[in-house]
């Protein structure tokens, strides 16, 4: 399927959020206590130290990563429904954002201890 995608011009200064993919290689296994009724679960936290390279911190593990470009940019879209009639089947799309840049977190954990 191929969709026309036709950006609005706005009056004012308005860019489109850059957001960036995280990749992890492995196995992320949520903790057991998550209630079922609960519709996310915070897994850690995601820092960046003075040389710019990511951190992330799940549980007791550290990982660091590397920020790289994507080869292909892609956009995340949401789709509008913008039909008066329901019979009209006219549909859009807003951007959302647009992703150029995964944070790749291939390297083994490092485990950390808390005091």
């Amino acid at each position: 399927m191929i969709v026309e995608l036709r950006r609005q011009q706005s009056t004012t200064d308005e860019s489109v959020p850059e957001w960036a993919l995280v990749e992890l290689n492995g196995e992320l296994l949520p903790p057991n206590e998550t209630p079922a009724e609960e519709s996310h679960v915070e897994l850690g936290s995601l820092s960046f130290d003075a040389n710019g390279v990511p951190i992330m911190i799940v549980g007791t593990h550290e990982i660091k990563g590397k920020v790289e470009e994507l080869r292909k940019q892609f956009v995340v879209l949401q789709k509008n429904d913008c039909s008066a009639d329901e019979n009209d089947s006219e549909v859009q799309y807003e951007i959302s954002g647009v992703v150029k840049k995964k944070i790749l977190f291939n390297q083994y954990p490092k485990t950390i201890m808390k005091t």
